[in-house]
């Protein structure tokens, strides 16, 4: 649901709101996944994070167009194996 959060909206209120839930964790491991997840998040969205903004500007101008359907389409294939190994090394 983080993951998915960050994706549709910004990572930033995301982090935020995740951040202002885990004040008193029960596990480090929780706190490590959902640091993870919001990270991973934009992945999905070009307009998920300043960071994504950037690299698309950046490959631009080397002449490579990057739509967000293939952003999305890429992102989708990604994200999972991604969170799944990410999860897995917090345990």
């Amino acid at each position: 649901a983080i993951t998915l959060g960050s994706g549709a909206l910004n990572n930033l209120p995301i982090a935020l709101a995740t951040a202002s839930a885990l004040l008193h964790p029960t596990s480090s491991a929780i706190v490590h996944t959902a640091v993870v997840a919001v990270d991973l998040g934009p992945n999905l969205s070009v307009s998920a994070s300043l960071a994504t903004l950037l690299w698309l500007i950046a490959l631009r101008r080397e002449g490579l167009q990057v739509s967000a359907w293939h952003f999305l389409a890429r992102g989708a294939l990604v994200l999972p194996p991604a969170l799944l190994l990410a999860v897995l090394a917090t345990r």
